[in-house]
Order: structure tokens, then sequence, then C-alpha cells
């Protein structure tokens, strides 16, 4: 069922929101994610499936389908910070064009669809040259991505009510939100 089939037929109580938090994710099947929680997999399910098994802060853990997670769910480079890196992720295709004798425009389609523009000129179009004004407009999109990436981060770690999650090690790339490693886990992860 795609999600527009889903919102069609939900509950009319159903409202929606948009959801932005920070979880901890490791690639697992269905299958060996149904072991770990000590169940069969329903006969509906494939336990071959690609997928992901999910920690969101507080501890509840869930499975969710490999292409589901990957469509909304950005990796970090690390915890707690936007990089470089993560800007560049998020740049789709750039297009570069002169307007006038002397103004480049910069176009960039992210891959969430959002569109971003940007121009750069000079003062005398005998000093123009597209490659620089190409460079000083993704500079200008890149600043305001890296605003844009480190206004979702803050909201994914507070939540809307300002509560922070715990404070990392800033060596450790990894988030704290397992806590405590089972037997099990444990055994998948040598698996």
């Amino acid at each position: 069922m795609s999600n527009q089939q889903c919102a069609n037929s939900a509950p009319t109580f159903l409202r929606p929101y948009m959801a932005v938090k920070m979880v901890g994710a490791g690639p697992l099947t269905r299958g060996a994610y149904d072991e770990w929680k000590g169940q069969d997999t329903p006969q509906s399910y494939n336990p071959s499936d690609d997928g992901y098994m999910v920690q969101y802060y507080g501890g509840y853990i869930s499975w969710c389908p490999k292409e589901e997670f990957e469509r909304f769910n950005m990796p970090l480079s690390a915890y707690g910070s936007i990089t470089s890196d993560d800007v560049e992720l998020m740049l789709g295709q750039v297009l570069v064009e002169t307007r006038e004798p002397k103004t480049t425009l910069v176009e960039v389609n992210m891959l969430t669809g959002f569109v971003d523009l940007e121009q750069s000129s000079c003062v005398r179009p005998e000093n123009y040259d597209e490659q620089v004004g190409a460079e000083n407009a993704l500079r200008k999109i890149r600043e305001r991505l890296w605003g844009h990436l480190g206004f979702m981060l803050q909201w994914a770690i507070n939540g809307l009510t300002g509560n922070q999650l715990p404070e990392v090690d800033e060596t450790d790339s990894e988030p704290p939100l397992i806590e405590e490693t089972s037997e099990k886990e444990e055994k998948i992860s040598t698996e």
C-alpha cells in the first residue's frame, strides 16, 4: 500500500505530522530482527527482506524496510553536528548558466526536491569568469543549506520542547542510544 493509499484510508481522526527525530539504526534483515525479539516472522513477511533496526530516544526499538528507511532518513557523518560531507550529500543536480555578459546563475536541485537559486555578478564584463561566479554562488547556497540542516539537527536532538538528548563524547561518532548490549544483540552483531 502506498503512502497516498494509507493516507486515503486512514481514520478521520488522524491528522498530518512532520516528524524529525534522532535515531540509532543499523542494517538488519526482517528475520534477524524477529529472531532478536524472540518471535517468529509472520507469514505475511519475508524474513530475508533488508531493513534497519531502529532505536528511538527513550529506548523504543522497531524494524523498518530498507527502502522506507533510506527514503526518509539522512545518515550523518558525526553525532550531534553537521559536517561539510553532510551538506554535500544533500546537494543534487547543479545547473550553471551565464546571464547577461557578467552574471552567473546557479540552480541546485536538492535531494529533497527543494530548489535553491543564487547569482553572482562582477562589475565589468571583461572581468567575468563563469567558474568564479559559480563557485561564489555555490558557496552561498552551501552556507544556507548548512544553516537549514543545523536547524533540522537541533529539532531532531531537542524536539519541539527543547529537552536535550544526553551529551556525547565529541570523539565518538556513534550515538549513545543503545545503552545496554544484550546477548541477543551481541549474537546479531557477530553474525
